[in-house]
């Protein structure tokens, strides 16, 4: 796991072929949220994205409850 608590003082190192999964967190704090996950393959020139979840699908809870 690679975190930004401690990334800039251990930094890590991506290696064409490597895949890792980027996540982030989207809500607010004590009412509710979502964890997000991309897939990512490492390439020599930079990245692909993995992921084929289609991104315009997600709707924030708040637009459907109004």
């Amino acid at each position: 796991m690679i975190s930004r608590v401690w990334s800039f003082d251990h930094p890590q190192t991506f290696l064409p072929g490597m895949v890792i999964a980027v996540e982030c967190r989207e809500g607010e704090w004590g009412y509710g949220g979502i964890r997000l996950e991309e897939m990512v393959l490492v390439t020599a020139s930079g990245h692909r994205i993995l992921s084929n979840w289609p991104a315009e699908e997600i709707v924030p809870v708040g637009a459907i409850l109004g």
